[in-house]
C-alpha cells in the first residue's frame, strides 16, 4: 500500500502554483550562475585569444598569448614561486590543524574555550593580521623578531626583504591565519569516528600513538583528501599576502601566478594575456587535483 502511494505521488503532475514556486526558486539562482559565473568564464576564455588593452577593441591573435606566456621568464619565476609556496604551505596546513583538532576533541569546557581561541585568527581581518605580521618581522631593530634574535645573541635579519625568507614567511602567515579553519573540518571528521573502535583498541592494550595511526588516520582519509584539495587550490591562488606585504618582491621572490595575472591585467592592462595566464592556472589546478584524487581519494579504511 505504501509503495503504491509513493508511485502515485511520483507520477503526479505538478499543478500551476507548484510550477510557479519552483520557477521562482530556480530562475534567480540560474540567472546568477549564468551572469556571474558561466558568462565570465566563457568571455575570459575567448579573451585569452585576443589582444585587449581595455581602451581599444580586442583584436584576435589566436594562440600568440599562450606562446608568449611559455617564453616569459617572469611567468616561469611565478610558477616556481607558486609551487614553492604550495610546498611550504600545504603540509603544515594539514599537520597543524589535525593536531589542534585532536587536542580539542574532548567534551570539556576548556576544550570549547580553546576552540574559540584557536579560531580567532580566522575571524580577524586579513589586512590587520598582515600589518601585525609586518610589525613583528620588520627589518629594523625594533621588529619583534629581531629583538628576539638580539636576546639570543644572533644578528638581525631583513625578513620580508630577504628573497630567501620572504616566501616561507608568507606561507607561515597563511598557516597562522587559516589553520583553525581546517581544524574545523578535521574536528568534524574525528567526531564521526565511532567511539566503539577506540574502546576496543583500549581493551586490546593499544597505545594512543598506535590507535592514532591504526584507527584515527585511516578513517580520516576522506577528510584529509578534502582538506588537501581545498588547501592546495588556496595555495595556488595566493595573492593578498604578497600584494599587501611584499608587492611581489624582492626581485620577484614572492610573485605568484595570481600576482602575475593581476599585474598583467590591472597594471599593464593586457587583459588577453592575463586571461591566458588564468587558464594555464586552471589547467595546473586540475592536474594537481587529479593527482591528489589518484593518491589520496580513497575510501575510509583501517589497516
Amino acid at each position: 500500500m505504501a509503495t503504491s502511494t509513493v508511485v502515485v505521488a511520483r507520477g503526479r503532475r505538478l499543478n500551476r502554483p507548484e510550477k510557479l514556486f519552483i520557477a521562482a526558486v530556480l530562475i534567480p539562482v540560474l540567472a546568477h550562475f549564468l551572469l556571474f559565473h558561466a558568462l565570465p568564464v566563457l568571455f575570459s576564455f575567448g579573451l585569452s585569444f585576443t589582444n585587449w588593452r581595455i581602451l581599444k577593441p580586442p583584436a584576435w591573435i589566436g594562440v600568440q598569448n599562450y606562446v608568449r606566456l611559455m617564453k616569459d621568464p617572469i611567468f616561469w619565476i611565478a610558477l616556481r614561486n607558486t609551487f614553492l609556496f604550495t610546498a611550504f604551505f600545504v603540509p603544515p596546513m594539514l599537520a597543524v590543524p589535525l593536531a589542534l583538532a585532536v587536542l580539542v576533541n574532548r567534551p570539556t569546557a576548556m576544550a570549547k574555550f580553546y576552540r574559540i581561541v584557536y579560531f580567532l585568527p580566522v575571524v580577524t581581518s586579513f589586512v590587520v593580521f598582515c600589518l601585525i605580521f609586518e610589525w613583528i618581522f620588520q627589518s629594523g631593530p625594533n621588529g619583534l623578531a629581531n629583538v628576539a634574535l638580539g636576546k639570543l645573541g644572533l644578528h638581525s635579519r631583513t625578513w620580508l626583504e630577504d628573497r630567501h625568507l620572504a616566501l616561507p614567511l608568507l606561507a607561515m602567515l597563511g598557516v597562522l591565519k587559516g589553520a583553525a579553519w581546517n581544524m574545523v573540518y578535521f574536528l568534524a571528521g574525528l567526531q564521526g569516528i565511532p567511539d566503539t573502535l577506540y574502546e576496543a583498541a583500549k581493551v586490546d592494550g593499544a597505545s594512543p600513538w598506535r590507535t592514532f595511526w591504526r584507527i584515527t588516520l585511516p578513517l580520516l582519509r576522506p577528510t584529509i583528501f578534502f582538506v588537501s584539495v581545498l588547501t592546495t587550490i588556496g595555495a595556488f591562488q595566493v595573492f593578498d599576502s604578497a600584494y599587501i606585504l611584499t608587492g611581489g618582491g624582492p626581485a620577484y621572490a614572492t610573485t605568484t601566478i595570481v600576482y602575475f595575472i593581476y599585474t598583467a591585467g590591472f597594471e599593464s592592462f593586457q587583459m588577453g594575456y592575463a586571461s591566458c595566464s588564468a587558464y594555464v592556472l586552471l589547467l595546473l589546478i586540475l592536474m594537481v587535483t587529479w593527482i591528489q584524487k589518484r593518491f589520496l581519494g580513497k575510501t575510509a579504511d583501517w589497516y
